[in-house]
């Protein structure tokens, strides 16, 4: 009988019937082409996993959180991520829907990060854009650990248009931003974040303190010595 319950007890296990509590918690989602120069994935994936992260080349996408977004064409919400240039020089985030977003607010948040030793985050810029005929929209885009603030209300400073991008003060990794759209009529279509990354500079050697200078200086007069002599 105990051999059985026994032979029972293992055919349910193995056929995945038998379940034990306390199963492992679920995966963090993440995005298609993770790792790699490219990436993608759903608005709505957002809302189904809080705890979704995205890798394109050397930074990772974080705490993601939107609101609003509400369009005609819910299925073209799709937030796209790219680096180029050398050592992913600069990455952009960002969403487009032609056919436009028409809720009065809306709000995109996320937390980038540097993941590779030696870079750091160096200047930002933000776009926002609408192909729809007689739209209009303000958009105040904000990243912390940056100054000057951008400007508000559509004219937050770019890399390709007048005006000089925000810059993060010195030794930033990671940053927080938020986008904030209000639709004042018809819609808007796109937007992106773009952020430049640098090489850290210090491992570049400081002055030499005054005991050492002065010590340079007599091994240098002692060397030029050394050579005259010998010539």
């Amino acid at each position: 009988m105990v051999k059985q319950l026994k032979s029972a007890a293992l055919l349910l296990f193995a056929s995945g019937t038998l379940s034990f509590v306390g199963t492992a918690p679920a995966q963090a989602g993440v995005c298609t082409g993770n790792g790699t120069s490219t990436a993608s994935f759903s608005l709505s994936l957002i809302n189904s996993d809080p705890a979704l992260t995205c890798t394109v080349g050397d930074k990772t996408y974080s705490n993601f959180s939107y609101t609003g977004f509400v369009s005609s064409d819910p299925l073209q919400n799709t937030v796209n991520m790219s680096e180029s240039g050398v050592s992913g020089l600069q990455h952009t985030i960002g969403m487009m829907n032609t056919s436009g977003w028409t809720s009065a607010s809306n709000t995109f948040n996320y937390t980038i990060t540097v993941t590779t030793p030696g870079y750091l985050l160096d200047q930002w810029a933000a776009t926002g854009s609408s192909s729809i005929l007689g739209s209009g929209f303000t958009s105040t885009v904000t990243a912390t650990n940056s100054a000057p603030s951008p400007n508000p209300n559509g004219a937050v400073n770019a890399f390709t248009t007048v005006g000089s991008p925000s810059t993060f003060t010195a030794g930033t990794l990671t940053s927080a931003f938020t986008n904030t759209f209000n639709v004042t009529s018809q819609g808007f279509t796109s937007f992106d974040n773009s952020v430049n990354q640098k090489f850290a500079t210090s491992s570049v050697p400081g002055p030499l303190p005054i005991l050492g200078a002065g010590a340079a200086f007599g091994f240098s007069r002692r060397l030029r010595s050394r050579i005259k002599a010998a010539a």
